[in-house]
């Protein structure tokens, strides 16, 4: 009878730990969603009761980075998204490191839109520092697209430089890059076929066109 009642009492435990958990993740989908919609005061307050019911993921520190950001406090977004650097890799999904690489690569462009927008000449140092700031962010969006090569606004981020200067041969070096990095998409075939053709290499994006349509039927 006693073993009995422990069967039945782990198993009720069982249920109200998926019951929170399954509450919990509701929670975090509504605060995705308030930043999205640019409601921040309610994702705050909705990732301060994920914190205070000891609820953690990936997704938490990335979405308390994005706030925080939307706040314009990059400081404290960076110490959100850099405590996701300290953990193991494998407790991240191919999807999570795509997030926390892009929510990096935005924490990263307001600390160089800080820098820049000082009107007081900049140091050797400093320069130094905006340098290294616009490599780590380059290099979280190709890590960003290279696990979800569709993400349209990471590509447009990434050779965003090279295409204001109409340097299309740099621009697609990223892009094939990125393609075999990633195992290539829809996405980057076109942008690839798009930048063949800014060089006048009409032949080579025609044949990219074709492979594109016959790689990517259902799409």
């Amino acid at each position: 009878l006693q073993r009995g009642q422990t069967k039945r009492a782990q198993a009720a435990f069982n249920r109200a730990h998926t019951l929170d958990s399954s509450k919990a993740q509701a929670q975090q989908k509504f605060a995705e969603v308030a930043i999205q919609n640019g409601d921040i005061p309610q994702a705050r307050g909705a990732l301060k009761q994920l914190l205070k019911s000891g609820y953690s993921s990936p997704s938490t520190h990335r979405s308390l980075a994005e706030v925080n950001l939307r706040d314009y406090q990059p400081g404290k977004a960076f110490g959100w998204i850099n405590n996701l650097f300290q953990a193991p890799p494998e407790r991240f999904s191919k999807k999570e490191s795509a997030q926390v690489m892009t929510t990096f690569a935005q924490v990263m462009d307001s600390e160089i839109a800080r820098r820049r927008s000082s009107k007081e000449k900049r140091t050797d140092a400093e320069e130094s520092i905006l340098m290294s700031q616009e490599q780590a962010k380059q290099a979280a969006l190709r890590s960003a697209i290279q696990k979800n090569p569709n993400h349209a606004y990471n590509l447009k981020r990434l050779i965003g430089s090279a295409v204001a200067s109409k340097n299309w041969k740099r621009a697609l070096r990223e892009v094939e890059n990125a393609q075999s990095k990633s195992g290539g998409s829809v996405l980057l075939s076109l942008k690839e076929a798009e930048l063949l053709k800014k060089l006048e290499r009409n032949d080579k994006a025609l044949k990219k066109l074709k492979e594109t349509v016959k790689r990517f039927p259902n799409d």
